[in-house]
């Protein structure tokens, strides 16, 4: 078997030691006990593209419809004029 080191923060090791002595076992068989329990997946293959959808629900057609301002000005980019215009409205300002 072939061997590597493996530098961890001091504090980590000492941590894994201890559960390691709990265990009856040592910081290699717990390591290695880890890194077999990782998912076996093919790290060549390219993960599958998202489609984009092509309907929408009627509940989200209606939600992208009460987002949407009639009279919308481009220069007012964060909306403090639309903000002012209704509250001039509904204060009658």
């Amino acid at each position: 078997m072939n061997t590597t080191a493996v530098h961890i923060d001091t504090q980590l090791y000492n941590s894994a030691a201890e559960y390691a002595r709990r265990q009856h076992t040592s910081v290699d068989k717990v390591l290695e006990g880890l890194i077999m329990a990782l998912p076996k997946e093919d790290m060549t293959k390219e993960k599958p593209k998202l489609k984009r959808p092509t309907h929408f629900s009627p509940a989200l057609i209606q939600l992208v419809g009460a987002a949407k301002t009639a009279n919308t000005n481009p220069n007012d980019i964060n909306g403090d004029e639309a903000r002012w215009e209704y509250l001039k409205e509904k204060y009658n300002l």
